[in-house]
């Protein structure tokens, strides 16, 4: 998935494990309710990006 397409996303859950490289995320609303556990995937709008190619940050 280009990168474009999480141009509008703002909250990124980075991956927690220890590597050079850190690994993301990309989720277009934040996950502060119950319901985005069951619909998460309804609002994802990226794929593992590294972080070196996130603009912005």
């Amino acid at each position: 998935m280009p990168l474009e397409t999480c141009k509008d996303c703002r909250f990124w859950e980075w991956d927690k494990e220890a590597s050079e490289v850190k690994y993301g995320t990309c989720h277009r609303y934040p996950k502060v309710s119950d319901d985005y556990v069951f619909t998460k995937e309804n609002y994802w709008c990226g794929e593992f990006k590294p972080k070196s190619q996130l603009r912005g940050l």
